[in-house]
């Protein structure tokens, strides 16, 4: 699964109802300052996709990151399934 495609489809559902539109990130390795996502934006992130990778919550808690990249790869370290669409995935959170 597209990695990169899947953070900009969940990125434009925490964005969703938010003044500031998100804007699609060309690589993971920006900076997090740079992508237009908030620290709230980032806790939702973070949520969205334990939540599609069934991470455990008390380890997602834990979990710090400064770029897309990062967050990316805790999830995929600390997952215990693997959605077999992009769509699956969106639907788990909408």
């Amino acid at each position: 699964m597209d990695k990169l495609e899947l953070f900009n489809k969940i990125a434009d559902v925490v964005k969703e109802n938010s003044v500031i539109k998100y804007t699609h990130i060309a690589t993971l390795e920006m900076p997090w300052a740079e992508t237009n996502l908030d620290s709230m934006d980032a806790i939702m992130m973070s949520v969205y996709l334990s939540e599609i990778y069934h991470v455990n919550e008390e380890v997602s808690k834990q979990f710090t990151f400064a770029t897309p990249k990062e967050l990316m790869e805790l999830i995929e370290t600390h997952k215990t399934v693997e959605p077999e669409s992009i769509d699956e995935a969106i639907k788990a959170v909408i």
